[in-house]
């Protein structure tokens, strides 16, 4: 995704985490898929449709509002370079950032903030045996 190197995300994973041993860090966790006709061909066409999770976690620094702005602004950095390649280098057709929802998570026995990105994405394939 290229975020972490260029926004001091400290580390990126696939999959929520229990464990976060350090802020800001990413988990990537993936959602729901479901697939639907998309044309009755022969092969038939199917139409995939993907919701990923992306957490973002800080633990608190700098005081509650420092930490709600950096919590904020780390969104809206996530959110513009999913948007910049919604296609996510060809593997859909596209994708957009549908709902970003602010709150809390325990972490590492830590409260930190957090906020979670639902990503929604589509590609189409054939329904082969």
């Amino acid at each position: 995704m290229g975020i972490a190197s260029n926004n001091g995300v400290y580390d990126v994973y696939y999959g929520d985490q229990v464990n976060v041993p350090r802020t800001p860090a990413i988990c990537v966790e993936p959602g729901a898929m479901r697939r639907t006709l998309a044309g009755a061909s022969n092969p038939p066409r199917m139409e995939n449709n993907y919701n990923v999770l992306i957490m973002v976690y800080l633990q608190e620094l700098g005081g509650v509002q420092k930490l709600n702005k950096d919590k904020d602004l780390l969104l809206d950095k996530v959110q513009d370079a999913l948007h910049a390649n919604f296609t996510l280098g060809g593997l859909v057709l596209f994708g957009h950032c549908s709902e970003i929802d602010p709150g809390y998570a325990v972490r590492s026995n830590v409260l930190m903030r957090c906020g979670k990105i639902s990503f929604t994405a589509m590609n189409k394939s054939f329904l082969i045996n």
